[in-house]
């Protein structure tokens, strides 16, 4: 039987937007403050390895002096993928980590950003998720998650691997 992976891709023009208007910095703290929520899966299940830890450190150092090295960016991100690789099963701790790794990346390029936002909601979902056989024998994943923040409801809907968000304001 194939072994099922399960991964997001952001499809959604509203973030593509809304990243493309933010500035540089704006991303990387908006890539901090994703990974810093789910970065618990990761630091619980391996708590002697601080890889991920030391890649959002090295971010939070960009983003507060400016200085960039791409060769401290460079080896902070991979350490941390490594970190994701040496986690066994494919689960929130691999995810968190690879968030981590996505996040600290955002230093180079700032679209890297929406890679560690995906990364750290598939790590936050995966216990919520639901497999759905269809007739003809094909897996697909569907979910609906909402959460609510700042007098609204943000609202992610998964169907087939296709990451799309919405938000709602209060009434």
């Amino acid at each position: 039987m194939k072994k099922l992976k399960f991964s997001l891709t952001v499809k959604d023009k509203a973030i593509v937007n809304l990243v493309e208007k933010s500035s540089h910095k704006t991303l990387a703290a908006w890539a901090i403050d994703c990974v810093e929520r789910i970065l618990i899966y990761f630091d619980e299940a391996y708590p002697e390895d601080h890889r991920p830890q030391q890649a959002i450190a090295v971010l939070r150092t960009w983003i507060n002096t400016g200085k960039f090295s791409m060769a401290v960016i460079r080896k902070a991100a991979l350490d941390s993928h490594a970190a994701a690789r040496e986690v066994v099963r494919d689960n929130a701790a691999r995810s968190a980590a690879r968030a981590a790794g996505q996040a600290v990346a955002t230093a180079h390029v700032p679209t890297h950003s929406i890679a560690a936002a995906n990364y750290a909601l598939q790590a936050h979902l995966r216990p919520r998720i639901m497999l759905l056989k269809s007739e003809h024998g094909n897996i697909s994943i569907w979910l609906n998650y909402s959460e609510f923040r700042n007098q609204g409801v943000y609202s992610w809907t998964i169907k087939q691997g296709l990451l799309c968000s919405e938000y709602y304001e209060a009434s």
